[in-house]
């Protein structure tokens, strides 16, 4: 299982993508970032991207990472949040 994070920068004026986050909340989902997402998936990251690609405008811009395994370290961020992070990354 990969977790893969998915940041964007969304341009459509009001950025209102219900597609887009109803898709991310599909998963295993951490959000405690406006436009950052952490998912728990199979799907590659470029497989993922594709999918999210499918809910942006053409103006619109996404970046997935695996980081699976990876470190990490946070800051002002909630205890949930953290303990999220702590038990899926």
């Amino acid at each position: 299982m990969n977790t893969l994070l998915v940041t964007y920068d969304l341009h459509k004026p009001g950025q209102d993508y219900p597609g887009l986050i109803d898709f991310l909340k599909g998963f295993t989902w951490w959000h405690c970032l406006e436009s950052t997402w952490l998912v728990k998936t199979t799907l590659s990251a470029s497989d993922l991207r594709d999918k999210v690609g499918g809910y942006l405008d053409s103006n619109d811009e996404v970046l997935v990472l695996n980081v699976t395994g990876r470190g990490w370290a946070s800051k002002g961020l909630s205890k949930s949040c953290n303990d999220w992070l702590h038990n899926n990354v």
